[in-house]
């Protein structure tokens, strides 16, 4: 797999953009190719307020496809300041109030609007956004993290992978999960059989 997708809400996946393997970190925005990838692996999950990235940037043929230099750049910034937010939450420690200002000014360079439309004898409510398509794309990414962050369900669940190395952060959806992945959770085990083993040959 290129980059980790945990089946998490779209701000967290964002936040584990950033990984350590084989020794060195990796960034799967560190070109717009790979951001492009990323959004588009992305693309179908559902924001907090139930419309997809999709949504936020109509009359684009998708949303990898408008990535360039600047909306590369600006996933990254926005990463730190999600990372920062959700770092601090599963850490228990204060807010970065320069984290959480720039995800409001991110949030609000895209100003949205609900449109409906009759679904039957229903009516489908979906949000959507001016077609400037980068300010969107990221305008929706902040309002997720924001959305999550203010959700204390959420908000309380939020945990750092505790595996050396690793970088995760996840949504935590059972009281006895410990780690993001089985992937983690197996090289955790390995690494203190080996030292316990270690230590008993010592």
């Amino acid at each position: 797999m290129e980059f980790p997708l945990l089946g998490q809400q779209v701000s967290v996946e964002l936040a584990n953009t950033l990984w350590f393997s084989a020794g060195r970190t990796i960034d799967a925005l560190e070109t717009p190719g790979g951001a492009a990838r990323w959004l588009a692996a992305v693309n179908g999950r559902r924001l907090t307020d139930g419309s997809t990235l999709a949504d936020s940037a109509p009359g684009a043929v998708g949303v990898g496809d408008v990535v360039d230099e600047p909306l590369r750049a600006g996933l990254q910034i926005l990463r730190g300041a999600v990372r920062s937010l959700f770092g601090a939450l599963a850490a228990g420690q204060p807010l970065d109030a320069d984290a959480i200002e720039h995800l409001n000014r991110a949030s609000a360079a895209a100003p949205s609007w609900l449109q409906a439309t009759p679904h039957g004898a229903q009516v489908c409510v979906v949000r959507r956004r001016p077609p400037e398509a980068a300010s969107a794309i990221l305008a929706a990414l902040a309002e997720d993290a924001l959305a999550a962050a203010a959700d204390p369900a959420v908000a309380s669940a939020l945990t750092a992978c505790p595996c050396p190395g690793c970088l995760a952060l996840f949504v935590r959806d059972d009281p006895r999960r410990r780690f993001c992945s089985p992937t983690c959770g197996t090289r955790t085990r390995v690494a203190r059989h080996y030292a316990r083993q270690k230590g008993r040959d010592a």
